[in-house]
């Protein structure tokens, strides 16, 4: 069965929401919108076998990962985390740091 165009709409009243989720939705991304509150962060992960862009959307923050500097993030920044690669997503700002990840896999 061919996967068909779709669209889905951004809930900004959720503090998370699953936007892709993978087969049968895609071939092999998935996708969601994060909201943080200042100072909130997303929790330490590792994207193992998955490449990740972080689009932001609204607000500053930043992309932590265990053995770089700090990835300074606000508006229109998209930041690129690649696979095997333990980070987390920090709140800094004084308002809700909006950001949208896809995660594809490399392997």
């Amino acid at each position: 069965m061919a996967m068909k165009p779709f669209i889905v709409k951004l809930n900004d009243d959720d503090e998370f929401q699953k936007l892709f989720d993978g087969p049968p939705d895609t071939v092999g991304f998935h996708s969601g919108r994060v909201v943080l509150k200042p100072g909130q962060s997303h929790n330490k992960h590792n994207t193992k076998r998955y490449e990740e862009i972080i689009i932001v959307i609204e607000g500053e923050g930043q992309a932590l990962s265990k053995d770089d500097l700090p990835m300074e993030l606000s508006k229109g920044i998209i930041a690129y985390i690649p696979p095997h690669t333990e980070h987390n997503v920090k709140n800094t700002g004084k308002t809700n740091l909006k950001y949208i990840y896809i995660v594809s896999p490399t392997e």
